[in-house]
């Protein structure tokens, strides 16, 4: 009843000095009566491009965190079984998993400027020689891959998506990360880690 009333009012001519009053209620109360949207309602909106933005915001954290750590590895090695470890955990191929299946070309050209071959997660294969690890069908390489799972929503600007990486027997982390609506751009604001290996 209150809802009606005020969009009627704000619809009829103005006539009275409260009319100013009523008028701003209306918009502070319901502003798409108006055809104004708050950030909330842009973002419910367009919600199939705001997963593919959250689902690259997660992707780079865990690409670049995964190169700089790996670049830091190498600089630092000292002893001997460093200096041969470290190397090998310098992958050359990123493998990318959106819940279990291949991306979209879209997202993988969203990520292009990462300084490595990117490719979908069904270019992957097993190793005999190293279990449980990842190879690159194409080059025979060893790849690590990277997974985004479902997008939980905890509001119009804030999500929750399940993330990590694996790379062998060995070799894995899965992580919980938030991510909300900062002046109109994802950004993540926690990454929390739920399991290594």
């Amino acid at each position: 009843m209150v809802s009606n009333y005020l969009v009627t009012s704000a619809m009829k001519p103005i006539r009275t000095h409260n009319s100013p009053i009523m008028f701003l209620a209306v918009l502070l109360v319901f502003p798409s009566a108006l055809g104004f949207q708050t950030q909330g309602s842009r973002a419910a909106m367009s919600r199939p491009s705001a997963e593919e933005e959250i689902r690259e915001v997660v992707f780079r954290k865990e690409m670049l965190d995964w190169i700089h750590s790996a670049d830091k590895a190498e600089a630092e090695a000292k002893t001997k079984s460093q200096k041969t470890a470290a190397p090998s955990l310098d992958f050359k191929v990123f493998l990318v998993s959106v819940d279990g299946k291949d991306p979209s070309d879209t997202l993988i050209k969203r990520l292009a400027d990462i300084p490595r071959a990117l490719k979908k997660t069904s270019s992957s294969s097993s190793s005999k020689e190293w279990p449980m690890a990842v190879l690159d069908k194409g080059t025979g390489q060893r790849a690590i891959t990277f997974r985004v799972g479902k997008i939980h929503w905890l509001s119009e600007t804030s999500a929750e998506v399940d993330g990590g990486y694996h790379c062998g027997a060995l070799c894995g982390i899965g992580i919980t990360f938030t991510v909300n609506l900062l002046d109109g751009k994802w950004t993540l604001v926690k990454q929390q880690a739920k399991w290594i290996s």
